[in-house]
């Protein structure tokens, strides 16, 4: 009506450059009024400058993720998608931040960094201790403004999936390394014996970890050594080592122990742990005395 203001409203139908001429066609209206004819006006325009941009999607790989049988520290991926709006533009819209928590403290995340449009991160799932994964991954989803845009972050409504699998610890060896001695023994004297204690000890659950085999051997001539085999977790058992008297000679140098984690429990890879080693000290002598200084000296008895 005379006097009055309307308004064209404008909206951002799509996302992308809002830049352009918006023409507007003017008429006079007479309302019906009998004896009086309408006219078009002078047609007027106007700029617009901006920019319309849609939040990000998502969209997950798959509802569920099936480990099966890993060991502890293994990672799984699940790809979540920042899919394209209906009719999208891609260079319009935001990026996807992704944040993923769950209830199992067995299972840890990397999430991926913030997602462009139609492209995809990866969600890693990993094994952080032995036992069961299962359990639901809860996914915090952000529709990141893209920089230089002064628009807002949107959280979208949040999404999850299962995760099923157990996860198994290798064996964990704990040897003693304390020196054996062996002492002063005569030739043709009773064989000598000693122990190493070997332990598998326990990292998380003791069904869910493997077990120890134990090779103990030695460079020097006739030190024997027994073998630990399959030793469950939480148990331990001693490696015996043994040392004939056949001919005189020093009995000084080590006894390597070569340990594996063996795929008993886990049905998974065996692995080779790192070895120990344990130092011998003794000597096997003919009857006769020993010259032990290096300069003048006398003979005595030998003790």
């Amino acid at each position: 009506a005379a006097g009055s203001t309307g308004y064209v409203g404008l909206s951002a139908a799509k996302a992308g450059s809002l830049a352009g001429a918006v023409s507007v066609a003017l008429a006079s209206n007479t309302n019906g009024v009998t004896g009086l004819t309408g006219a078009n006006l002078t047609t007027q325009s106007l700029t617009v400058t901006g920019a319309a941009y849609d939040f990000a999607g998502a969209s997950l790989a798959a509802a569920s993720l099936a480990l099966g049988n890993i060991r502890v520290g293994a990672t799984t991926n699940l790809a979540v998608t920042n899919t394209l709006a209906a009719n999208g533009n891609a260079a319009f819209q935001d990026k996807l931040a992704v944040a993923a928590t769950s209830a199992n403290a067995r299972l840890a995340f990397v999430n991926p960094a913030d997602v462009a449009a139609t492209a995809s991160g990866n969600v890693g799932v990993t094994a952080a201790a032995a036992g069961s994964l299962a359990g639901t991954v809860n996914l915090a989803l952000t529709s990141k403004a893209l920089t230089g845009t002064g628009l807002a972050d949107l959280s979208l409504a949040p999404q999850s999936f299962t995760v099923t699998g157990t996860a198994f610890d290798y064996a964990n060896a704990v040897v003693d390394t304390s020196a054996l001695s062996f002492g002063v023994l005569h030739v043709g004297a009773t064989a000598v014996a000693r122990t190493v204690s070997v332990e598998n000890a326990v990292i998380t659950a003791a069904n869910r970890q493997d077990r120890l085999t134990a090779v103990g051997s030695s460079a020097l001539a006739g030190l024997t050594s027994t073998t630990v085999t399959d030793l469950a977790a939480g148990s331990s058992q001693n490696l015996t080592i043994t040392v004939d008297t056949a001919t005189a000679r020093s009995l000084a140098g080590n006894v390597s122990v070569a340990l594996t984690s063996t795929n008993t429990v886990s049905g998974l890879d065996a692995k080779s742990l790192t070895a120990a080693t344990v130092a011998t000290t003794g000597l096997v002598y003919s009857g006769q005395s020993v010259w032990n200084t290096n300069g003048n000296g006398s003979w005595g008895t030998f003790a």
